[in-house]
């Protein structure tokens, strides 16, 4: 005999209400191959892999593009959000990018106002971040509640430049106080007051598109979240100023800077976030336990973290890219002091990044160029034209390389002409006419004497690389050489008619792919070095009889024709 049980619908909510259910991720991969579940669960009960119902899928590993990346059963969702469950931030994202953006159905309307940060003294006060355009109009609100919507009755005992110190109805003790560290404070979004004309509050802009003005839509905004140790006007200088080409993309809501003081989360009277280093030596480090409170109450730890470090990885317009392609934005920590503590490298994934081989007094001087740097390569910040002809545009035509001088009007400066190359047709097609050139092609390796010309005085510099690209004809051709310089690829374009260039040698004929010249354009070291088939000793030049010669004294076929050399042949001898 079977038993069946009945439940109704109204039952069925009212059991869920009396359960705090979150929409949040579980994890179900292998090791290195990660894989996620979208589930509905309680968030009371251990992350034991139980959960109400499995809603979707999230697979990291796939490009963002694809279709598999992100998988829902909107109907389930859509059910489990009209009944009350909260999506964490990482699932309300899926839900923005799934077009899931009724106002009805998010969380958003729980508006976030301030977060509880430390405690302050023994009486159970605790200092409070408001996010309201006065800090104290926090406590004039009815209700303030957390995220598992337990109220709270908040008063005004003093207030600071940066944060609030408050008293909450029933917290009488440090003790008590200590467990509300980092507790995230919100009030219902009809409490609000009405905003303006043409103003918005930001819970409001949370999965609006973005578009570019000529309709085309790219995503929603970037936020860059920085944080430092020095007071916030020194972002009001001239970087971000309304006259800097960044300051009008922070002005447009092209890009965003949200800057945080770690002394906020000090839980001393002095505001100490720093301490002596163990082992002795000059300087101080920065406290671990600071720190992480800084960082868990501020970053958004799905976005990568940043250290700017003399110690990380040498910054540059690669990394630049690939950071402008965390389109959710990125977290920064100014270095300050001898450094930071080391295990908070481990407890949060964080990168280091040098801006050069130089020392600073702080890491937040080195910021602007960072910020500069990426900014600039946001859609809409420059003119696309401006971004091609940049040196070292991923889109310019100089890929990667400096640029050769320039020269405007007047003809004449000072006494000083411009070259006779970039004025006279005649001279154009001397040059061309009688120049003597040697035949070279990418793979060989070449020897430029180039004059450099210092005040009066004449002198000529040899450079010696590896050519990895010709283009164009005429007066407009140009090569590529690459060497090692102390572990690192460097390159240097020349023009093949350039009055600059005193001679042209050809020291060693190589076959190297093309692709393969490229390719190592991201290592160094020994790993950038070309290993030519064919190797002449001797520093003598090298022509193309001497090659025949060499080849002929080995004993070497000729080379094969090309696969696209027989098809040519084959298809003149057809017709």
């Amino acid at each position: 005999m079977s038993i069946i049980y009945i439940i109704n619908s109204w039952t069925l909510i009212k059991l869920i209400a009396k359960m705090s259910v979150k929409i949040r991720l579980s994890r179900a991969g292998a090791k290195k191959k990660p894989y996620y579940k979208i589930v509905v669960a309680d968030s009371r009960s251990p992350r034991d892999g139980r959960f109400i119902e499995k809603i979707g899928s999230y697979s990291p590993l796939l490009a963002n593009d694809n279709q598999k990346r992100v998988v829902v059963d909107v109907e389930k969702a859509k059910y489990w959000l009209s009944v009350g469950a909260k999506p964490t931030e990482r699932v309300e994202k899926f839900f923005v990018q799934l077009d899931m953006s009724n106002k009805k159905l998010k969380s958003d309307y729980d508006i976030c106002v301030g977060v509880i940060t430390a405690v302050n003294g023994v009486k159970g006060y605790v200092k409070v971040r408001s996010f309201t355009d006065k800090p104290q109009d926090i406590t004039t609100f009815c209700k303030v509640f957390d995220e598992n919507e337990k109220e709270y009755n908040l008063s005004v005992i003093t207030l600071k430049k940066d944060y609030i110190i408050v008293g909450i109805k029933g917290i009488n003790s440090r003790n008590d106080a200590e467990k509300l560290r980092n507790t995230k404070l919100f009030i219902k979004r009809s409490e609000l007051p009405q905003a303006g004309n043409e103003e918005f509050y930001h819970a409001d802009l949370i999965g609006s598109e973005a578009k570019l003005k000529n309709g085309t839509k790219f995503g929603v905004g970037i936020s860059l979240k920085s944080m430092i140790l020095i007071p916030r006007k020194l972002y009001t200088t001239r970087l971000l100023s309304r006259t800097s080409i960044i300051g009008k993309a922070l002005e447009s809501g092209i890009w965003d800077l949200k800057v945080h003081n770690i002394r906020d989360y000090a839980n001393d009277k002095h505001q100490t976030v720093d301490d002596t280093s163990y082992g002795g030596g000059s300087g101080m480090v920065m406290r671990p336990d600071i720190l992480g409170d800084a960082i868990d109450g501020c970053f958004d730890k799905t976005k990568p973290i940043i250290y700017l470090s003399p110690k990380g990885k040498l910054f540059n317009q690669s990394v630049a890219k690939s950071l402008v392609e965390s389109k959710d934005g990125i977290n920064v920590i100014c270095g300050r002091y001898e450094g930071i503590d080391e295990r908070v490298f481990k407890e949060y994934n964080i990168t280091s990044i040098s801006m050069g081989d130089f020392v600073v007094s702080c890491g937040d001087v080195v910021l602007f160029p960072l910020i500069d740097c990426c900014v600039r390569m946001l859609p809409e910040v420059l003119a696309e034209d401006a971004k091609k002809e940049e040196s070292f545009s991923v889109e310019s035509r100089y890929k990667h390389l400096l640029e050769y001088p320039h020269y405007t009007k007047p003809p004449e400066w000072k006494g000083y002409r411009v070259p006779e190359v970039l004025t006279s047709a005649k001279k154009i097609k001397e040059l061309t006419a009688n120049k003597q050139i040697p035949e070279f092609r990418p793979g060989d390796t070449v020897k430029v004497y180039v004059k450099i010309v210092e005040g009066s005085a004449e002198r000529i510099q040899a450079y010696e690389g590896v050519c990895i690209n010709r283009k164009f004809r005429g007066i407009g051709s140009t090569f590529t050489l690459r060497k090692i310089s102390h572990g690192e690829g460097v390159e240097r374009k020349f023009n093949l008619y350039s009055p600059r260039l005193d001679k042209i040698e050809v020291v060693r004929k190589g076959k190297v792919r093309r692709a393969k010249l490229y390719y190592m354009r991201e290592l160094s070291g020994k790993a950038a070095r070309i290993e030519e088939r064919i190797k002449i000793s001797g520093s003598a030049p090298v022509t193309d009889a001497s090659v025949a010669e060499f080849k002929k004294a080995k004993g070497d076929a000729p080379a094969a024709e090309s696969k696209k050399a027989k098809a040519k042949a084959a298809k003149t001898e057809k017709e």
